[in-house]
């Protein structure tokens, strides 16, 4: 199980509201106030899959087809509805990249703050500090608040962090 990710028939449902858009509409048009229909949409239906360490997955798909939605399953930053998923280790999520930033905080500090939000501990962080800023590549620039940096630069330090997971 080391390092593997096992999914075993995953389906995420999503309750969606449908009457707060129309009471605005109903309103403009002099209409009774519509009743709130509850809508249920199953974003992910009966996924399984394996992936052993070494393999390359690539997930493709059309605008809204849930690749997202699947992604954050196997992070954790989602559960399923139905179905399990098993992590062998630890996965760093490329989709909340630079989450946690606080740009009044040095490069610095955001890679402590950021590095300690992805489940790094602060002894973990310090040892891998030097190649964090050397992946990042932005010079003096880590020693500066985060609102000085470039939308780039804040990138390159986010990737940098999730890098060194």
């Amino acid at each position: 199980m080391s390092g593997s990710i096992r999914i075993h028939d995953v389906s995420k449902r999503f309750r969606v509201n449908l009457g707060s858009g129309f009471l605005l509409r109903a309103l403009f048009q002099g209409r009774r106030r519509s009743r709130r229909t509850i809508h249920e949409h199953w974003a992910l239906k009966n996924i399984s899959l394996e992936i052993e360490p070494g393999d390359s997955v690539g997930i493709m798909g059309l605008y809204g087809s849930c690749k997202t939605t699947l992604l954050s399953i196997i992070a954790g930053t989602m559960y399923p509805t139905h179905g399990t998923v098993e992590v062998g280790g630890r996965v760093g999520s490329l989709l909340e990249l630079g989450a946690g930033f606080h740009p009044d905080l040095t490069g610095i500090e955001n890679i402590y703050l950021n590095a300690s939000l992805l489940g790094l501990t602060r002894q973990e962080v310090a040892e891998r500090i030097d190649d964090i800023c050397a992946f990042a590549d932005i010079g003096e620039y880590v020693n500066a608040p985060l609102s000085l940096y470039s939308s780039s630069m804040a990138a390159r330090l986010g990737f940098s962090v999730i890098a060194h997971i």
